[in-house]
């Protein structure tokens, strides 16, 4: 039995114990993992548990709702206790017809991965740095002196969610979300420039995490240096041409563009038309 499994039992016990003639419970278990990089290394990674919780309770068509993140028995005769205050002291509702019944999960998404959710700090640091190296191989294989990631890191959360009521019924799912960002500061020909890789997805799929750095550094890194969209990869994926877009404009006037400088106005715009052509697959 989980830990959210023994507070709600615990909370609806008691409430019903209490006087409540309904309960109802939320609950989040939440473990999130943290790696932070400074300069093409791993600078620390850390790693907490937070749980909370929420409790509805409804006496005589009057409802009461508080919620805590104190696990101990202390802490959950103490909610109780307010829970049932608040709905003594609170105003009826006349069209009260009940909580929630017959949970249903409805369309099934995919949103847990166990890989993602059993990775260890060892297998985590190895991938950041297999991200890094290639990163940096795709900035110096194209012309870059030297590239650096200068700071960044890698989030991870995996969620496990309970509802349950008085009725014994109860519905839980587990989600999990991969976040990566990093800041690559390269340097051509005596001139500077930086890409922030973003990358967010609900399951750790090494492959796609590798070629995505593979794709994007060249793109950028050619962008700043060249209008011949044939030099580029051609793309595979419709959220890579938008990934690519975004980022582009979004950071474009980092790259080329000064405005008391025509002649990089006019590199940008021509940067600019040129993704769009190798994102509408036309060199």
């Amino acid at each position: 039995m989980s830990i959210l499994h023994e507070v709600a039992e615990k909370l609806i016990s008691k409430a019903t114990a209490k006087g409540a003639d309904e309960v109802e419970f939320y609950g989040l278990e939440r473990r999130l993992i943290e790696l932070s990089i400074s300069n093409n290394k791993v600078d620390k990674i850390t790693e907490r548990t937070i749980i909370t919780y929420g409790v509805r309770a409804a006496i005589n068509k009057r409802i009461g709702s508080c919620s805590s993140e104190d696990l101990s028995s202390g802490g959950i005769d103490r909610i109780v206790e307010r829970v049932i205050s608040l709905a003594k002291v609170s105003r009826e509702d006349r069209f009260w017809s009940g909580f929630a019944r017959g949970y249903s999960r409805g369309l099934e998404v995919r949103v847990f991965d166990e890989k993602l959710a059993e990775i260890s700090h060892e297998e985590l640091v190895e991938l950041v740095d297999s991200a890094m190296k290639l990163s940096i191989s795709s900035a110096e294989k194209h012309g870059a002196s030297e590239s650096t990631v200068v700071r960044g890191g890698i989030s991870i959360a995996i969620n496990e969610i309970l509802i349950a009521n008085s009725y014994n019924e109860e519905i839980s799912g587990k989600t999990t979300a991969f976040n990566l960002y990093y800041s690559v500061k390269s340097i051509r020909n005596g001139r500077e420039s930086t890409f922030n890789a973003i990358l967010t997805r609900r399951n750790l799929n090494e492959k796609e995490l590798m070629n995505y750095n593979a794709l994007i550094e060249p793109i950028i890194h050619l962008a700043c240096c060249t209008s011949d969209a044939r030099l580029l990869y051609s793309p595979r994926y419709e959220q890579e041409k938008r990934e690519v877009f975004i980022y582009w404009e979004a950071n474009k006037n980092k790259y080329l563009f000064h405005p008391n400088k025509e002649e990089f106005i006019l590199k940008a715009t021509k940067t600019t038309q040129m993704l769009l052509r190798w994102i509408d697959g036309v060199p």
